[in-house]
C-alpha cells in the first residue's frame, strides 16, 4: 500500500527542514504536494520557517486552505503559534477528503452505507456525514431474524443523530423490531 507509512511523519519532515535551515540559513515555505495513485489524495501540511528553523506558520492538514506569509526583509513574520494535531485527528482528517475527492472524481452523487448497528458501520457513517454532508449520504439497514434488538436501535439513533435518512428493509421476519 502506497501511503500507509505517511500518517505521523510530520515531526521527522519537520526535524529534516529545521536541520537543513539552520545549516544554511535560508528560509523555507513548503509546497503542498499530491500523490495521485488510485486517484487517493495525500498532503504534506504547509509551512514555514524562519533561518532558525522556528516554524512560523502551519496550515491545517487534509483541508482546503490558503497559507498567507509575511515576509519582512525576507524573514517570515510569526503567525499564530502552529500546532500539529494528533494522528488520530490526521487520520479522521485523511479519511474525510480521501472519501470526498473519490467521490467528486469519480462523479458520484453521495453514498449509500449498509448499517449494522456495529461500531464499523458507524465509524462508516460518520466520516461520509462529515466528507459529504447528512444531506448526501443515504443509509439502508436489512434486519433479518437474528439481529438484536439493540442493533437496530442503535443504527436508528446513529442516523438520526447525523441527521442522515435512513431504510430498513427486512429480510424476513425479525425477532423484534421496535415501531
Amino acid at each position: 500500500m502506497p501511503h500507509r507509512n505517511h500518517l505521523g511523519k510530520e515531526t521527522l519532515r519537520l526535524e529534516v527542514m529545521r536541520e537543513n535551515v539552520s545549516a544554511s540559513g535560508f528560509r523555507w515555505r513548503s509546497p503542498t504536494w499530491w500523490a495521485d495513485r488510485t486517484n487517493w489524495s495525500l498532503t504534506v501540511p504547509l509551512f514555514a520557517l524562519d533561518a532558525r528553523g522556528r516554524m512560523t506558520h502551519l496550515a491545517p492538514q487534509f483541508d482546503e486552505y490558503l497559507l498567507p506569509v509575511d515576509f519582512i526583509d525576507g524573514v517570515p513574520q510569526r503567525a499564530n503559534a502552529p500546532i500539529l494535531v494528533p494522528i488520530e485527528h490526521q487520520a479522521y482528517g485523511a479519511l474525510k477528503l480521501g472519501l470526498r475527492d473519490y467521490l467528486g472524481k469519480n462523479g458520484f452523487p453521495g453514498a449509500i452505507i449498509g448499517l449494522s448497528g456495529g461500531i464499523d458501520s458507524a465509524l462508516v457513517l460518520a466520516i461520509a456525514a462529515d466528507a459529504l454532508g447528512p444531506d448526501r449520504v443515504r443509509t439502508v439497514m436489512m434486519p433479518s431474524q437474528f439481529t438484536r434488538t439493540f442493533s437496530w436501535l442503535d443504527a436508528r439513533a446513529m442516523a438520526t443523530k447525523l441527521g442522515v435518512a435512513l431504510r430498513t428493509r427486512f429480510r424476513s421476519s425479525p425477532r423484534s423490531t421496535p415501531s
